[in-house]
C-alpha cells in the first residue's frame, strides 16, 4: 500500500512540474507578443540613396515567415529639402531618422508575434552594390518590445497603452547597417551590423549593368550638385552621423 501511494504522489508531482513547465513556456511566448503589429522602417543619406527589394520577418518555433510591403518610394523619401523641414540641422550625409523622412511599411500579412530575426535585401545605388541585411533580435530587445509603456507627448497628451515594436534599419552604401528600436517617443540604438551577404544580383535577379540602363546615378549626381555636395570619396565621418529629433539613447 505505501509502495503503491508513493508511486500515486510521484506520478503526480511529475505531472505538476509538467503543466508547470508548459505553463510557463507558454507564458514566456506570450510576453514576446506584444499587444501592437511590428513593422519595419528605412532610413538612408539623402546623397546616398538606397532600393530595398525584399523585406521579412522569421519565427522558427512558430515556423512562419511575415513579408513586409514593397518599399517603392525611396527617391522621394530621401529628398534633401524635404529632410531639412523636419531635421534643419541634416547636411543630406547622415541618417535622418524622423517620421517623415524614413520609409515605414507594415507586414502584408500583419501578426503580433515578434520575429527571431529580420531580412532585408537592397542596393546601394551609389555604387550598384546588393546586400543582405539580416538582424537577429536578442531576448532583451524582445522583452523590451513587448512591454507596454505610457508616456507623455510633445502636446502633454498621455499615451497610456503604447509599445517599442518599429525596427529601424539605416542603411549606408558600404554594406553597413545601423539598428534601431522606435516608439513610445523612444529611438533606441541596439547595434551595427556587416552585411550577411555581398550578392552579385539584388533579390529580384537585376545585376549592375541592369541599374546602369536606369537614372539613378544621374539624379543622385544631380542632387549633389544643387545642394553643392561632394560624392567621392565618401565622407564617412559624415555618413556615420544620425540626425533626430527626439533623443538616440542605447539599449543598457
Amino acid at each position: 500500500m505505501i509502495a503503491k501511494k508513493e508511486s500515486k504522489v510521484s506520478i503526480k508531482s511529475t505531472l505538476l512540474v509538467t503543466v508547470a513547465t508548459l505553463l510557463s513556456a507558454c507564458t514566456a511566448q506570450a510576453s514576446y507578443a506584444p499587444n501592437s503589429k511590428w513593422r519595419v522602417s528605412v532610413s538612408m543619406p539623402s546623397f546616398y540613396p538606397v532600393f530595398v527589394t525584399q523585406a521579412y520577418g522569421t519565427n522558427k518555433d512558430s515556423e512562419w515567415v511575415s513579408s513586409i510591403h514593397n518599399y517603392t518610394q525611396f527617391f522621394s523619401s530621401s529628398e534633401l529639402e524635404d529632410a531639412q523641414d523636419w531635421l534643419p540641422s541634416y547636411d543630406g550625409y547622415g541618417l535622418p531618422l524622423s517620421n517623415f523622412t524614413m520609409m515605414r511599411n507594415r507586414q502584408i500579412s500583419a501578426v503580433n508575434e515578434l520575429p527571431d530575426d529580420i531580412s532585408l535585401y537592397w542596393t546601394s545605388l551609389i555604387n550598384n552594390k546588393f546586400y543582405q541585411t539580416k538582424y537577429r533580435l536578442t531576448d532583451d530587445v524582445k522583452k523590451l518590445s513587448s512591454e507596454v509603456v505610457s508616456y507623455k507627448r510633445k502636446d502633454g497628451f498621455i499615451v497610456d497603452s503604447c509599445y517599442r515594436t518599429e525596427f529601424v534599419f539605416g542603411l549606408l552604401p558600404n554594406g553597413q547597417t545601423k539598428v534601431f528600436l522606435k516608439g513610445c517617443g523612444e529611438l533606441i540604438y541596439l547595434t551595427e551590423l556587416k552585411p550577411e551577404k555581398v550578392m552579385d544580383k539584388d533579390a529580384q535577379g537585376f545585376s549592375a549593368e541592369d541599374y546602369k540602363k536606369r537614372s539613378y546615378l544621374t539624379t543622385i549626381q544631380k542632387r549633389a550638385e544643387e545642394a553643392g555636395a561632394t560624392l567621392d570619396p565618401i565622407p564617412w565621418d559624415k555618413v556615420n552621423k544620425v540626425y533626430s529629433n527626439v533623443e538616440v539613447t542605447e539599449l543598457n
